[in-house]
């Protein structure tokens, strides 16, 4: 072993060992390797350069993935994936508040379960006014559809103050109004899914969840930004200015505050990273409120063969040489395709004498849908069937 000597300016003089540096290291036992076996200079040069190239290569298989499904944007922070959260708003009239009387009827049930199905949701929250010690109760509940919804394994109902009045003094008294307000309330908190209870989800939204962007929104008829449905990452800066901007913007119509707010807000934010997506018309909001939108949607046919009504296929598992080989143009029917959208709003508030799209089903009704023999029905015989497939509800007689 190499030894060394430290004098000090006393005079005193040190003898220590002197440890060889990596380097040095890594020389002698390399040497000593190629001795031992024997190893000619272009060999060891060949395992030196099969070293220097697969090292990278190995490091880049053991590193772990990132928790992000995309990179975002260098320029902006990393955006993480919407919540697979959902929520409704169900706010009760004054007279019903205090003895919590919940009523969900059949189109409640398809509105929360399309949801339940499509997504697999962590949570679908429903928050309401009615109060808490009452909302326990409801799991009990002599109401067929009320009882069923609430025993869903991800439903949690939550308590919510409806506002009554603005910060100018304008009275709130409309339940869609007051629901505006929870509904961007809740959706700033936790983010996630947004949904009316008149809309309908088609498939899942996981892709849209996971593009990247904070808000994802859609357009309706006439092009502004519809609040009936959108996904939304929590505490993100156009949800904040929503829900902030609301009070001011209220000015006791239907749609300012609402509608009419998430369209400029839409606009003003587009120009920011990755801060919200603006999809068409089709993919959340296929048909209008006027009555020839609401009959192509609800109007019952002459069907006299259910087996004619094409269901939904696995796009997943297509066939592709299949596909081309019997592809043919479509002649123009009353059938509607809905694989080109997510959801469908079923503009309900619209639909003022049920007998004149339903016939002898008289509204949303379980037959109704099973019948298959109108837009919507077709559309949302898939969650029907599942229901009854899993004795979620009971078969009609």
């Amino acid at each position: 072993m190499p030894r060394a000597a430290l004098t000090f300016n006393s005079g005193e003089t040190l003898n220590f060992i002197s440890f060889p540096t990596p380097i040095e290291s890594a020389f002698r036992r390399t040497s000593m390797f190629i001795q031992k076996t024997q190893l000619s200079i272009p060999k060891l040069l060949k395992i030196i350069l099969l070293v220097v190239v697969l090292i990278p290569t190995l490091y880049s298989f053991t590193r772990s993935p990132s928790i992000l499904y995309r990179q975002p944007s260098t320029c902006g922070p990393a955006v993480s994936e919407i919540p697979n959260i959902v929520h409704f708003v169900h706010i009760l009239p004054p007279e019903l508040v205090s003895n919590g009387n919940i009523q969900f009827e059949f189109r409640h049930f398809l509105s929360i379960y399309s949801a339940h199905f499509y997504l697999n949701p962590e949570r679908i929250y429903i928050h309401t006014n009615a109060e808490s010690d009452q909302l326990s109760a409801l799991e009990r509940s002599p109401l067929i559809w009320t009882r069923i919804i609430s025993n869903l394994p991800t439903v949690v109902f939550n308590y919510e103050t409806a506002p009554n009045r603005t910060s100018a003094g304008l009275d709130v008294t409309l339940l869609p109004n007051q629901s505006d307000f929870v509904r961007t309330r809740v959706m700033k908190k936790w983010g996630g899914i947004y949904m009316d209870e008149d809309v309908y989800l088609l498939k899942d939204l996981a892709s849209l969840r996971r593009t990247g962007f904070q808000n994802v929104v859609g357009r309706q008829s006439g092009g502004d930004i519809c609040c009936a449905l959108f996904l939304s990452t929590p505490e993100n800066d156009m949800i904040t200015a929503y829900h902030a901007l609301q009070d001011r913007a209220f000015d006791g119509s239907w749609a300012t505050h609402a509608i009419g707010l998430l369209t400029r807000l839409a606009v003003e934010f587009s120009g920011r990273d990755e801060n919200v997506l603006v999809l068409e018309q089709d993919a959340f909001f296929p048909f209008g409120w006027g009555g020839s939108e609401l009959a192509e949607l609800y109007q019952v046919h002459d069907v006299d063969d259910v087996e004619e009504v094409i269901e939904w296929t696995d796009t997943g598992s297509l066939d592709l040489t299949t596909f081309i080989k019997s592809w043919r143009w479509q002649s123009q029917t009353w059938r509607r395709d809905f694989h080109i959208g997510y959801a469908l709003h079923g503009w309900n508030s619209g639909l003022r004498d049920d007998r004149i799209f339903f016939g002898d089903f008289g509204g949303i009704t379980l037959e109704y849908v099973l019948a298959r023999s109108s837009n919507f029905a077709r559309a949302l015989y898939p969650v029907v069937k599942h229901a009854l497939d899993n004795g979620i509800i009971g078969q009609v007689s």
